[in-house]
């Protein structure tokens, strides 16, 4: 059998500017951990046996603000449940309740530079461009295949 790993998506609902927009979220891949069959949820279970057994469409369909970053890794837009946008970036992240004015950036700047700071979002998410005790990295990778001795 196949041992495969991804990253665990942290998944962030962005506040509305907009009503006619819609629904934005932000899904970043992020380690530690890496998932697999021994330490996954059972939506993660999901994704991971339909990797191999090479039948993710269905899965990536259901629920492609999961899939999409678990098998490409970075930073995933999506609109409502399709993806506009994924990008890789370096650095770390960080959830909290509320956000400090300071340290608040716009999601365009986050887009479009290396800002430190917090997007609004639900939760609020921080993103560093340099390592802190508790955060956790920004994965750009995505699936990951296992080889070794069984």
């Amino acid at each position: 059998m196949k041992r495969i790993a991804i990253p665990k998506i942290i998944e962030v609902k962005l506040k509305k500017r907009n009503l006619a927009e819609g629904e934005f979220f932000i899904a970043i891949s992020s380690i530690p951990p890496l998932i697999t069959l021994d330490n996954a949820n059972e939506l993660e279970r999901k994704l991971l046996v339909s990797i191999i057994e090479e039948k993710r469409k269905e899965v990536c369909v259901s629920y492609p603000r999961l899939c999409y970053p678990s098998l490409y890794g970075g930073v995933f837009i999506f609109r409502e449940d399709e993806p506009v946008m994924r990008l890789e970036k370096r650095g770390y992240i960080h959830l909290q309740e509320g956000i400090n004015e300071k340290k608040s950036i716009r999601v365009e700047d986050f887009l479009n530079t290396d800002m430190e700071g917090c997007i609004d979002s639900t939760p609020s998410i921080c993103f560093f461009r340099e390592r802190r005790l508790g955060l956790k990295w920004i994965d750009n990778i995505g699936l990951r295949y296992i080889m070794g001795i069984q």
